[in-house]
């Protein structure tokens, strides 16, 4: 069984018909060969294909991986949404031909931003998922202004409510903050925010408090004590009773 197929292979209305032809193969080689030769061209359509079967081929995918990650400067967008959905994105930061260098610099923030506006929104919850458990925190940051896009649904509640844990647990307030105000329509979301931080015991995040009550006019806090606080010694302050400046 045999028929071109590279005049649809551009058109995202034939990419289903072309994942449901890669499983009609008689022979599990033939659906390789078919796969392998579109991977060519099509390496995120070649990857959809390879997981839509139920049996898994892991020599398949192994073939598959190498290719996207070889064709990542080539065509990073499909590269990185082929490696998403063969759940093996990490190859490209863990690489000892790191992708992303190390300082980051602008091209690579440019770079990033390009790949995560073309991520569909269940490729941006998996690799969100994966860079909140990274080791690294930037690429968390980088996402960051990319999520109201994604927040349409309570599986992206539950993503973002663990980016939002990872970001203050990390002292990222400010970006835990932008996260805080996606998640929280309620009229209280600012008053709960300044909570947190309060009880850090940090005089950053005390800082970033008192700029929230000031610039919100926050009436269930005593800014007088907070700005009396900041002006202790560090050992003075982590000793401080966080209730104490609540009204």
């Amino acid at each position: 069984m045999k028929i071109n197929l590279d005049k649809y292979k551009k058109s995202e209305s034939w990419s289903e018909v072309i994942k449901l032809y890669s499983g009609l193969f008689d022979e599990e080689i033939e659906r390789e060969k078919f796969i392998i030769d579109l991977a060519r061209n099509e390496i995120h359509l070649a990857s959809e294909c390879a997981t839509s079967s139920a049996v898994e081929n892991s020599k398949l995918e192994s073939n598959l991986k190498e290719t996207a990650f070889k064709n990542f400067e080539k065509n990073p967008e499909a590269s990185v949404s082929a490696l998403l959905e063969l759940n093996d994105v990490d190859r490209l930061f863990l690489s000892s031909k790191n992708t992303f260098r190390q300082p980051y610099g602008k091209r690579d923030k440019a770079m990033f931003d390009k790949l995560a506006e073309s991520l569909s929104h269940k490729q941006y919850l998996s690799y969100l998922d994966y860079v909140t458990k990274f080791q690294k925190i930037t690429f968390l940051l980088w996402l960051v202004p990319f999520m109201s896009k994604h927040l349409i649904d309570d599986s992206s509640i539950f993503y973002l409510q663990k980016a939002f844990n990872r970001l203050f647990r990390n002292k990222y307030y400010n970006h835990a903050f932008e996260v805080h105000l996606l998640l929280n329509q309620k009229s209280t979301c600012l008053d709960d925010f300044v909570k947190f931080l309060i009880n850090e015991h940090r005089k950053d995040a005390f800082q970033m408090a008192l700029r929230i009550i000031k610039k919100h006019k926050l009436k269930n806090f005593d800014r007088i004590k907070i700005e009396e606080a900041l002006t202790l010694k560090n050992k003075q302050f982590k000793k401080l009773n966080s209730s104490g400046f609540f009204k």
